[in-house]
Protein backbone atom coordinates (compact mmCIF):
# COMPACT_ATOMS: atom_id res chain seq x y z
CA UNK A 1 0.00 0.00 0.00
CA UNK A 2 3.03 2.27 0.58
CA UNK A 3 4.07 2.06 -2.97
CA UNK A 4 0.57 2.83 -4.31
CA UNK A 5 0.85 6.29 -2.17
CA UNK A 6 4.60 6.80 -2.99
CA UNK A 7 2.71 6.60 -6.84
CA UNK A 8 0.38 8.55 -5.98
CA UNK A 9 2.42 11.33 -4.58
CA UNK A 10 4.82 11.63 -7.33
CA UNK A 11 2.10 12.13 -9.90
CA UNK A 12 0.11 14.80 -7.77
CA UNK A 13 3.55 16.54 -7.17
CA UNK A 14 5.70 16.05 -9.60
CA UNK A 15 3.50 15.23 -12.48
CA UNK A 16 2.23 18.87 -12.41
CA UNK A 17 5.60 20.48 -12.69
CA UNK A 18 6.79 17.53 -15.86
CA UNK A 19 3.37 18.96 -17.65
CA UNK A 20 3.95 22.67 -17.36
CA UNK A 21 7.61 21.88 -18.53
CA UNK A 22 6.75 19.71 -21.36
CA UNK A 23 4.19 22.35 -22.26
CA UNK A 24 6.57 24.75 -21.93
CA UNK A 25 8.99 22.66 -23.99
CA UNK A 26 5.63 21.80 -26.66
CA UNK A 27 5.31 26.12 -27.01
CA UNK A 28 8.93 26.87 -28.06
CA UNK A 29 8.89 23.68 -30.43
CA UNK A 30 5.55 24.68 -32.56
CA UNK A 31 7.78 28.51 -32.31
CA UNK A 32 10.36 27.24 -34.08
CA UNK A 33 8.23 24.50 -36.44
CA UNK A 34 6.42 27.88 -37.92
CA UNK A 35 9.41 29.85 -38.28
CA UNK A 36 11.09 26.90 -40.47
CA UNK A 37 7.32 26.36 -42.01
CA UNK A 38 7.34 22.82 -40.57
CA UNK A 39 4.28 22.50 -38.52
CA UNK A 40 3.03 19.43 -39.77
CA UNK A 41 6.42 17.79 -37.29
CA UNK A 42 4.36 18.49 -34.22
CA UNK A 43 2.69 14.88 -35.06
CA UNK A 44 5.71 13.30 -34.33
CA UNK A 45 7.12 15.04 -31.48
CA UNK A 46 3.32 14.15 -29.76
CA UNK A 47 4.15 10.73 -31.01
CA UNK A 48 7.58 10.91 -29.38
CA UNK A 49 5.71 12.24 -25.83
CA UNK A 50 3.31 9.06 -26.05
CA UNK A 51 6.11 6.63 -26.58
CA UNK A 52 7.51 8.21 -23.43
CA UNK A 53 4.25 8.24 -21.69
CA UNK A 54 4.01 4.42 -22.56
CA UNK A 55 7.05 3.34 -22.07
CA UNK A 56 7.36 4.77 -19.03
CA UNK A 57 3.78 3.33 -17.62
CA UNK A 58 5.45 -0.36 -18.97
CA UNK A 59 7.99 0.43 -16.92
CA UNK A 60 6.74 1.38 -13.35
CA UNK A 61 4.41 -1.27 -14.16
CA UNK A 62 6.67 -4.44 -14.62
CA UNK A 63 9.13 -3.31 -11.22
CA UNK A 64 5.50 -2.71 -9.25
CA UNK A 65 4.22 -6.39 -10.86
CA UNK A 66 8.16 -7.28 -10.00
CA UNK A 67 8.18 -6.28 -6.17
CA UNK A 68 5.83 -8.79 -5.19
CA UNK A 69 7.82 -11.77 -6.95
CA UNK A 70 10.52 -14.28 -6.19
CA UNK A 71 13.94 -13.20 -7.45
CA UNK A 72 13.54 -15.69 -10.15
CA UNK A 73 10.01 -14.42 -11.55
CA UNK A 74 11.56 -10.73 -11.15
CA UNK A 75 14.02 -11.08 -13.47
CA UNK A 76 11.23 -12.71 -15.69
CA UNK A 77 9.61 -9.67 -15.52
CA UNK A 78 12.43 -7.29 -15.84
CA UNK A 79 13.16 -9.04 -19.20
CA UNK A 80 9.44 -8.69 -20.19
CA UNK A 81 9.64 -4.76 -19.74
CA UNK A 82 12.86 -4.03 -21.56
CA UNK A 83 11.92 -6.14 -24.70
CA UNK A 84 8.52 -4.57 -24.75
CA UNK A 85 9.81 -0.98 -24.47
CA UNK A 86 12.51 -1.49 -27.46
CA UNK A 87 9.83 -3.54 -28.95
CA UNK A 88 7.39 -0.34 -29.28
CA UNK A 89 10.34 2.12 -29.67
CA UNK A 90 11.70 0.02 -32.77
CA UNK A 91 8.24 -0.15 -34.49
CA UNK A 92 7.01 3.30 -33.66
CA UNK A 93 10.28 4.73 -34.81
CA UNK A 94 10.64 2.28 -37.75
CA UNK A 95 7.42 3.58 -38.86
CA UNK A 96 8.63 7.31 -38.85
CA UNK A 97 11.49 6.54 -40.67
CA UNK A 98 9.52 5.06 -43.43
CA UNK A 99 7.41 8.47 -44.37
CA UNK A 100 10.59 10.73 -43.66
CA UNK A 101 14.17 11.59 -42.02
CA UNK A 102 12.42 14.49 -40.52
CA UNK A 103 9.45 13.39 -39.18
CA UNK A 104 11.77 10.72 -37.70
CA UNK A 105 13.96 12.64 -36.07
CA UNK A 106 10.76 15.05 -34.63
CA UNK A 107 9.51 11.50 -33.01
CA UNK A 108 13.44 11.11 -31.46
CA UNK A 109 13.49 14.27 -30.42
CA UNK A 110 10.05 14.19 -28.32
CA UNK A 111 10.79 10.28 -26.92
CA UNK A 112 13.81 12.07 -25.52
CA UNK A 113 12.16 15.33 -24.07
CA UNK A 114 9.38 13.73 -22.45
CA UNK A 115 11.62 10.64 -20.98
CA UNK A 116 14.65 12.33 -19.50
CA UNK A 117 12.22 15.11 -18.33
CA UNK A 118 10.39 12.12 -16.29
CA UNK A 119 13.74 10.53 -15.23
CA UNK A 120 14.60 13.76 -14.00
CA UNK A 121 11.57 14.32 -12.16
CA UNK A 122 11.89 10.67 -10.86
CA UNK A 123 15.45 11.02 -9.30
CA UNK A 124 14.93 14.42 -7.41
CA UNK A 125 11.62 13.11 -5.89
CA UNK A 126 13.62 9.68 -4.76
CA UNK A 127 16.58 11.91 -3.65
CA UNK A 128 14.21 13.99 -1.65
CA UNK A 129 12.31 10.87 -0.04
CA UNK A 130 15.57 9.42 0.82
CA UNK A 131 16.53 12.23 2.53
CA UNK A 132 13.07 12.41 4.92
Amino acid sequence: MEKLNLMKEFLSVQGRKLLIQISICTIIIIGMFINYDKLYLITGVFTGYLLAVICAWVMVYRTWKAAHLTVGKAKGQMWLSLITRLLMIFIILRAAILQSVELFYAVVGGFFLAFILYMIHLIIFVYHKNME
